[in-house]
């Protein structure tokens, strides 16, 4: 089969080399300049995403912002998995994901939208209380922000006026306590794909203890639910099931929730409308069968679709990255250093990586070199699967968050007590 990643940066790039090690002709379209030195000499790249691009071609979407695009191939039959403009709108844009999840009976925080930083201010001051600053169209994550009281809020509204460059649009999020977890299934023409609901704790931030930048995920922990109807689903994507076949949805939707210590029910965070990263390449070790086979019959829009087989296991993620990462800007100066130790393919997806005269190397695309996964039946035996892997890599200046594991295990039991795993 063929098969082609449409993508912005080459999130997905370790997904279609996958496909490819199973044996089909794989090639990949990265828009943003500075991602066309990734992979390289490892798979073939296309300068255009149209070019020499047939019907028996399995086109994979790994990022919101392409939904024209996507709906067009759609309507003339391409065979498509991911993307679209419902897909944009639930992620892009947050007011929107917001009236859509309250519309159908979501908890949701309350918010504000703002489009002017002196309103913002003006608001807090007077609301007082902890907000989250969550900027719109899908902006680098460090912007996101987290205040510690109302003074560091309105603060922190100061320092983003200063240094914003884009259109001003964000929304301020009532902070809730409580613990966050995610519930996701993918779905084909607005019906979820059986067998594919998971649900994932990760970490954002840049540094161990939760210190740090905030970064799109350093570690993720991942479990395929047995059930079939478990009550995170219920009281979140189950109530948008009316919504997503109006709409013939199609892609993975990934629901964000904190589940509130107070009242022990989950409020709605935001939608991730397409593949997660890393969570991706952790629910990549729990699926049974060939990759290659899963993503073509999703694509195939003349079938109802698969039954996803997966493991019941924990499995789990680590992004290994070098510096300058997380900063976006020099990311170039993170090229060219020797990348060895990958032997382990089966548990390394590379991503800032090229080939080159014999050697792989990185590639200066954002300095994410890859993210190592597992899967056991407990805790312990992924963290040390894990860890021993990453042991092994011979990376200079690598980073890496050591309790990611660690982490989640500590969440887990808490959602254990409240009957949510």
């Amino acid at each position: 089969m063929k098969f082609r990643l449409i993508s912005k940066n080459g999130d997905g790039l370790a997904l279609a080399y996958r496909i490819d090690e199973e044996g089909h002709k794989v090639d990949y379209w990265v828009k943003m300049a500075q991602a066309k030195e990734g992979y390289r000499g490892i798979l073939p790249q296309r300068e255009h995403w149209n070019n020499r691009l047939g019907l028996d071609t399995v086109c994979i979407f790994d990022m919101v912002g392409f939904g024209g695009i996507a709906d067009n191939l759609k309507g003339g039959k391409f065979h498509v998995y991911g993307g679209g403009k419902l897909n944009d709108a639930l992620e892009l844009n947050r007011e929107f994901a917001m009236k859509t999840a309250k519309s159908y009976g979501l908890k949701v925080p309350k918010y504000e939208q703002f489009k002017s930083f002196k309103k913002a201010k003006d608001f807090v001051s007077e609301n007082g209380g902890r907000w989250v600053f969550k900027p719109e169209n899908n902006q680098t994550p460090a912007f996101t922000y987290l205040s510690t009281d109302t003074e560091d809020m309105v603060e922190m509204l100061d320092y983003f006026e200063g240094i914003w460059e884009n259109k001003v649009d964000f929304l301020l999020q009532e902070y809730v306590t409580g613990v966050e977890l995610s519930v996701e299934g993918w779905y084909k023409n607005g019906l979820l794909i059986p067998g594919s609901l998971n649900s994932t704790l990760e970490q954002k931030r840049f540094l161990e203890d939760d210190r740090g930048a905030q970064t799109g995920c350093m570690g993720s922990v991942v479990r395929f639910w047995r059930e079939k109807q478990p009550k995170i689903y219920r009281l979140t994507l189950k109530k948008l099931e009316s919504f997503l076949r109006r709409f013939k949805y199609s892609g993975a939707l990934d629901c964000n929730t904190i589940i509130s210590e107070k009242e022990q029910l989950p409020y709605f965070l935001e939608f991730t409308a397409r593949f997660g990263y890393n969570a991706l390449y952790a629910a990549c070790e729990g699926l049974r069968g060939k990759i290659s086979t899963l993503m073509a019959d999703l694509a195939n829009p003349d079938d109802a679709g698969p039954v996803m087989r997966a493991s019941g296991e924990w499995l789990g993620a680590v992004r290994v990255s070098i510096p300058p990462y997380p900063q976006e800007q020099g990311a170039l100066k993170s090229a060219n250093k020797p990348v060895r130790g990958v032997d382990d393919l089966a548990h390394t997806w590379l991503l800032d990586v090229k080939y080159e005269k014999g050697r792989m190397l990185s590639a200066g695309v954002d300095g994410v070199i890859c993210e190592i996964t597992g899967r056991n039946k407990t805790l312990d035996g992924l963290e040390k699967d894990i860890y021993d892997r990453i042991g092994r890599l011979k990376i200079p200046d690598m980073q890496f968050r050591g309790d990611i594991i660690s982490k989640a295990r500590r969440k887990i039991r808490k959602l254990q007590q409240w009957r949510y795993l």
